[in-house]
């Protein structure tokens, strides 16, 4: 429905219009959750995953937990040098923490309140080269550059760290548009990344989202079911007072299914959770 309204909006890469859905959140309609112990094979894997679900039709959209990272700088302190100074790694990370940081170096009293003083460098964009040219004091107060003792790197991390039982792990989730329903969706998954969980028998593949929760819901309404009949069953036979009798009054039940499997053909509405639900109703009706 809100297809072309933001054709004009300058910026984003990719923009998605998500429906406002009434109840607890269950997750994307497909989602694959990846969990293995290699995070360099875990990012090639999930980014196979997110390639296969581009190709399903009726994906309007792919997300990769992993997609997107942070620049950062990476400080590596040469142990051997650092001590031939006084110094230990320990010290060059305070001595970082202090001049890039808010930690407070002293406390001061002003109106009779206690403010932090906090002394630290001008927070502009440094370069690896600018970084390695500042200086941090001895023990003996000797200033020594900090590329003496330490190399700094640029490098990218993850916005964030996710595990799925207690290994490291990755969510590639995907959206639909209305042409397709999740579980035909998530076959379809399945079977596109089939031989990548061949290939990698070492990571762990799993279903989950919208259609985990809806497979959870169906075997407890299955349940539900087989419950119901039970009760059924059982008033019937006090009703009748026999154990045989009964069976003829719920031999009309697998009938009244004749006219739910016929209204779903003619509408062509999916069979949903509500549908069956109404499906556990009837058997009681009749």
């Amino acid at each position: 429905r809100a297809s072309g309204a933001f054709d004009d909006l300058v910026g984003p890469v990719q923009l998605q219009v998500l429906e406002n859905q009434l109840g607890p959140p269950i997750g994307a309609p497909v989602q694959v959750r990846i969990a293995g112990d290699d995070p360099m094979r875990l990012a090639s894997i999930a980014a196979e995953v997110a390639s296969e679900l581009h190709k399903i039709d009726g994906v309007t959209a792919v997300d990769n937990t992993l997609a997107g990272s942070k620049r950062e700088l990476l400080v590596t302190v040469d142990e051997g040098r650092a001590a031939l100074m006084g110094l230990t790694a320990a010290d060059v990370g305070q001595w970082l923490r202090l001049a890039f940081s808010d930690a407070p170096i002293a406390h001061a009293l002003i109106d009779n309140e206690r403010v932090d003083l906090v002394v630290k460098l001008d927070t502009k964009a440094y370069t690896p080269d600018e970084i390695e040219a500042l200086t941090i004091a001895s023990p003996d107060d000797t200033p020594i550059l900090l590329g003496d003792v330490a190399s700094v790197n640029e490098g990218r991390r993850a916005n964030h760290i996710e595990r799925n039982d207690r290994r490291r792990g990755v969510r590639v989730s995907a959206q639909l548009d209305e042409s397709v329903t999740a579980g035909e969706a998530n076959r379809d998954a399945r079977r596109k990344i089939e031989s990548l969980i061949h290939a990698n028998p070492d990571f762990s593949f799993e279903f989950a989202g919208e259609y985990r929760e809806t497979s959870r819901s169906i075997r407890s309404l299955i349940i539900a079911f087989m419950i119901a009949l039970l009760v059924i069953y059982s008033i019937l036979a006090a009703q009748f007072r026999s154990l045989l009798q009964p069976f003829v009054v719920i031999a009309a039940i697998p009938l009244s299914l004749i006219g739910v499997i016929v209204g779903f053909f003619v509408s062509g509405a999916p069979v949903g959770l509500v549908a069956l639900v109404g499906v556990v109703g009837l058997a009681g009706i009749v």
